[in-house]
């Protein structure tokens, strides 16, 4: 794994050089290494993969809790599978419902047909979830996996018409299910910058990458998203709180945990 540092604009009133962290996959790379040290694969080009505040479940210690078997007991006619990419079609009806499912719920000209056809043929699409009714395609997801140790849940797509309940939480709750039982032992859930991100915290099990190491503790990941709604002007480890709250008072632990 080839480490790039890509220079992003700097703060140098604060003192602050920001760069945007890159891995370039070596042929001797296990894709489940790469994610493990905190890193989520770009379908941009290069391809690369970027370093983030990551989130997965470790299907180890998840189990279904109230709030995610009320959501499994909608849609009960419905019916999940983890398909190759390479033994699947994709057909007209589902690209429909894709970009349908994509014009309702993000921005304007976030998915265009040119770039849901780049998301399948990307060689970080490798495996399709599958979300079906007695006849159609209702959900599709674009995943990342070795069917051994991870699956990366990247891209959703889903009817959004009233026939079916959440379908988007459903779909991804079924998929963490689904995963626990096929003896996965990560399911990643991409980034987590933002509340709206916080629907993906329903799960047991939950890990975040933090920089330096998978956590736990959903209060430290409760300050970094209350964090990103301030105006900083200092990075996190120059943040006396969070080293008082959530490193035992000093940095030296990093380095005495061998982190």
């Amino acid at each position: 794994m080839k480490i790039v540092f890509s220079e992003y604009i700097s703060d140098y009133s604060n003192y602050q050089f920001p760069y945007c962290i890159w891995a370039l996959e070596e042929p001797a790379d296990s894709k489940s290494s790469i994610l493990s040290n905190g890193f989520l694969p770009s379908g941009s080009n290069p391809i690369r993969y970027y370093l983030c505040r990551s989130l997965r479940v470790s299907c180890n210690d998840f189990y279904l809790s109230s709030e995610n078997k009320r959501i499994l007991s909608k849609n009960k006619n419905l019916n999940i599978k983890l398909v190759r990419k390479n033994d699947t079609t994709i057909t007209d009806e589902i690209i429909s419902m894709c970009m349908e499912s994509a014009k309702i719920r993000f921005n304007r000209n976030v998915m265009t047909d040119e770039r849901l056809a780049t998301l399948f043929s990307s060689p970080h699409t490798t495996h399709y979830i599958f979300l079906m009714d007695d006849k159609n395609v209702v959900g599709l997801v674009t995943c990342l996996s070795d069917e051994v140790t991870f699956l990366h849940y990247n891209f959703s797509f889903f009817c959004t018409n009233d026939e079916y309940y959440n379908l988007g939480i459903y779909m991804m709750t079924k998929t963490i299910q689904l995963m626990n039982y096929l003896g996965m032992k990560y399911v990643y859930l991409g980034t987590i910058y933002n509340e709206k991100s916080k629907y993906k915290l329903q799960f047991n099990g939950i890990e975040f990458f933090n920089g330096f190491e998978w956590r736990s503790d959903l209060k430290e990941l409760k300050f970094l998203l209350r964090r990103d709604g301030e105006e900083v002007y200092e990075h996190i480890l120059e943040c006396q709180n969070y080293i008082n709250l959530f490193l035992d008072g000093n940095l030296n632990s990093l380095v005495k945990s061998g982190i």
